[in-house]
């Protein structure tokens, strides 16, 4: 009976760590059911910054730090199922960007292209966006969109968000950011891709006064072929 105890405890657990989507992690700052880990130290120095480096504006060089530093903690949680760490491609920028502009002008979050509502617009449908991509060759690849849930704040003011992994915090957060998504999730956390290109919209939906009303997160995660 003991050894039969050991044995069906070993079993929930090796289940339990299969799973994609990580429900509590157990550490400092984690809520019931996120993947988020306050603690996660992460020393990597991108465009000479660092996670702690304060976030002062959204210039294209804060950006694709921060984009770096996403998929970072995206790897953080590949490592723990055991799968091979994405790599960050910018070829894959092309078919990012597209979608990206279009949600711009739509004013909306969407997969799809509707020229009912952007004149002379060239649709492009998601299998067409990866004809895009030229500098890679493709097999499997999808898409991930966020709507960000939280203003991002402007440069000026007081209440801008203080270092990049606060940022990347407020990204996993559940009702804030990637984790919201239980699909995409899994879909990142497959070791079927490698390699992944975000964009970060920070001007989606318009400008107020004061802040970036929402910002717009676009993912391709593909699978590229030697």
């Amino acid at each position: 009976m003991k050894k039969l105890l050991v044995l069906l405890i070993i079993i929930l657990n090796n289940f339990s760590f299969s799973q994609k989507y990580y429900p509590n992690s157990g550490t400092s700052g984690s809520t019931s059911g996120d993947v988020i880990n306050y603690d996660i130290k992460n020393s990597k120095v991108y465009n000479g910054r660092t996670e702690l480096t304060v976030f002062k504006d959204f210039d294209s060089i804060s950006r694709i730090t921060l984009e770096r530093f996403i998929i970072d903690r995206f790897n953080y949680h590949r490592k723990l199922l055991g799968y091979q760490p994405l790599e960050y491609e910018p070829a894959l920028r092309p078919m990012c960007y597209n979608q990206v502009v279009y949600q711009r002008l739509a004013l909306e979050q969407t997969h799809l292209q509707n020229t009912k509502k952007i004149p002379n617009w060239l649709p492009r449908e998601f299998m067409d966006r990866k004809l895009l991509v030229t500098d890679i060759n493709i097999g499997n690849a999808g898409e991930g969109l966020i709507h960000q849930g939280f203003g991002i704040p402007d440069p000026l003011s007081p209440y801008t968000v203080k270092t990049y992994k606060s940022l990347v915090d407020m990204f996993f957060t559940p009702g804030m950011g990637y984790p919201t998504s239980k699909t995409h999730w899994n879909d990142i956390m497959d070791p079927g891709y490698n390699c992944i290109y975000i964009y970060y919209d920070f001007q989606f939906l318009g400008l107020d006064n004061s802040t970036y009303r929402y910002s717009n997160v676009t993912l391709v995660y593909a699978t590229k072929i030697n």
